[in-house]
């Protein structure tokens, strides 16, 4: 079973000089060794491996959390972040925090997560309750990281129309960054392998998240995705499994 836990203490130990300044973000696999802010990242992600030792299988782990933050949704959030405008710090705390989005799935049972097949109703609320864990997991933090953290895990499933989940938040009430994680995290899971489907052909992944403009994603944010769609191609084909 699941323990219930807070990062906050640890982090605000770990983070008590505040979050050193990142190198810019989304140079694949050109960037330099890994900067301060990526050596917290990767402190608390250790902090979590301490608090669940006895029950967290490590390789389910590195797909919820990456033991490096240097992967497609991070790169793809960075990417997006910045060409909608956000100042490189912040696209920077973007970059990390977004690797962080998924942290409530230590709290779904392997038997819901993994599971090769449709998941059924109650199964589907027990899977949408890690955007909650995931929240809870982060709060009351004093460090913008892992605030900016909190607000992508709980919102990153949010609908632009409404009908999103946990708080149904409608248009600009799901913050910025939840609104680009959603768009990118789609766009991710539509081109990946999963246990219950197989990768989807780009043009037909571009062609959904289309049809969800306005309804699932922010339509400006899905106008500058796809304007700048190349880039993200590049991202996806450099950091290909």
């Amino acid at each position: 079973m699941i323990k219930e836990f807070t990062l906050t203490d640890f982090v605000d130990v770990i983070m008590k000089s505040g979050t050193p300044k990142a190198t810019k973000v989304n140079q694949v696999k050109t960037r330099p060794d890994y900067n301060p802010a990526t050596d917290y990242y990767k402190k608390i992600r250790d902090l979590i491996i301490q608090i669940h030792k006895d029950d967290l299988d490590i390789d389910e782990l590195n797909k919820i959390i990456p033991s490096v933050p240097e992967n497609k949704k991070s790169e793809y959030s960075a990417l997006l972040g910045r060409k909608c405008g956000l100042p490189e710090d912040h696209v920077e705390l973007l970059y990390l925090a977004s690797a962080m989005h998924d942290l409530g799935k230590i709290g779904i049972p392997d038997s819901i997560l993994l599971k090769p097949g449709k998941l059924d109703a109650e199964e589907w609320i027990i899977m949408k309750s890690h955007t909650v864990i995931g929240a809870q997991s982060l709060a009351n933090s004093r460090f913008r990281l892992i605030q900016l953290a909190e607000s992508i895990a709980r919102s990153h499933h949010e609908r632009w129309d409404g009908n999103g989940y946990p708080d149904g938040l409608k248009g600009v009430e799901i913050p910025m960054e939840a609104r680009i994680v959603s768009i990118v995290d789609s766009f991710d899971a539509m081109l990946s392998q999963r246990p219950y489907k197989k990768p989807m052909p780009f043009d037909e992944v571009l062609e959904i998240i289309r049809s969800e403009r306005a309804l699932a994603f922010d339509p400006a944010i899905v106008d500058i995705f796809l304007a700048n769609i190349a880039e993200f191609q590049s991202v996806a084909t450099a950091l290909s499994d």
